[in-house]
């Protein structure tokens, strides 16, 4: 199929329309870094090369700065040669956008930009300003050190999966409560729900009576009632409770050594050794201020971010009194 249009699969679309699709009202993107994983032989360099290009030449930025990413340079060049061959190939985009392509590089003047492609060797990655980068596996990057580091073999060393369990359970375990600001600067507990219907109303009338008459059956001297739903109808609850949250399987782990670079107290993946009825509460404090508290800012701020939608006064808090 060489010089023909590239006709994208379904999988290919929903890709690209959601990396590209969701733009915040500021004009920015929503999704700034992607991992897409596929099986080998399914144009993976292909897609990555026609998104670089359209980063290098079409996406508006002055001086963008686009890279191909591999451990090594040959591997790097696997992209960005098929980017190189559809910018030569395509006579009409290099005159819209004054693409020149040279051997090693790509750039357009006009805008100062450039596409090139990089090993990933320290010493050559310091002081980029990225505004595309493709990176071909990442899970075959070395460290300083030259041994191969990805998630998976990380997670095989007993220290780093039993930081990783305690954090995550933990996380897991604490219960998601919606707020709702008041005006004298408190807030109450927002204990709202919404209604999942398979249907829908033949018209914004029928859709007013119902919302009334639901309303009314659940409010004033019927508040604490049977709710009873027709027409294959689902009650939601607004927030996470414990029982919907999802726990990682228990493991046993003796090894300690990571556990400093996670925060994580020795005691909680069974480092006993110097652990006394005063130290371990203590410990358990400062894990849950020191450690926990981060992770949960983090994800509150998230979540209001890009979950919650756009002048909705809610806010979104983690609670740690079951920990305390």
């Amino acid at each position: 199929l060489a010089g023909e249009p590239i006709q994208l699969e379904p999988w290919q679309a929903f890709i690209l329309t959601t990396v590209f699709g969701w733009v915040k009202p500021n004009g920015t993107r929503r999704f700034r870094r992607s991992y897409i994983e596929v099986p080998r032989g399914n144009a993976k360099s292909t897609l990555s090369s026609a998104v670089a290009l359209y980063m290098l030449a079409a996406d508006r930025e002055g001086g963008a700065e686009v890279y191909s990413l591999a451990t090594t340079r040959d591997q790097a060049r696997i992209v960005f040669g098929d980017a190189q061959t559809m910018a030569r190939r395509s006579p009409g985009f290099r005159r819209r956008f004054s693409v020149e392509v040279g051997a090693h590089n790509m750039h357009v003047l006009a805008s100062g930009s450039k596409f090139e492609a990089l090993a990933a060797e320290g010493s050559t990655l310091d002081g980029l300003n990225i505004h595309f980068g493709c990176v071909d596996e990442p899970a075959s990057s070395r460290s300083i050190s030259g041994m191969r580091v990805s998630a998976d073999s990380a997670m095989r060393l007993a220290a780093v999966y039993a930081c990783v369990r305690i954090l995550s359970e933990t996380m897991a375990s604490l219960p998601l409560v919606v707020y709702r600001p008041r005006k004298d600067g408190g807030k109450d507990r927002v204990t709202d729900h919404w209604l999942e219907f398979p249907g829908t109303f033949k018209d914004p009338e029928a859709k007013r009576v119902f919302r009334e008459s639901y309303q009314a059956a659940q409010s004033g001297s019927n508040r604490g009632k049977v709710l009873v739903l027709e027409n294959g109808m689902k009650f939601h609850e607004v927030g996470v409770t414990n029982k919907d949250a999802q726990f990682l399987e228990l493991r046993k782990f003796q090894i300690t050594d990571i556990a400093r670079l996670f925060r994580v107290p020795p005691h909680m993946i069974a480092d006993l050794d110097r652990a006394t009825f005063s130290n371990i509460e203590q410990q358990s404090l400062e894990f849950v201020i020191h450690t926990m508290t981060p992770w949960a800012e983090r994800w509150e701020a998230s979540i209001e971010a890009d979950l919650l939608p756009d002048g909705d006064a809610l806010e979104i808090e983690f609670d740690f009194a079951n920990l305390m």
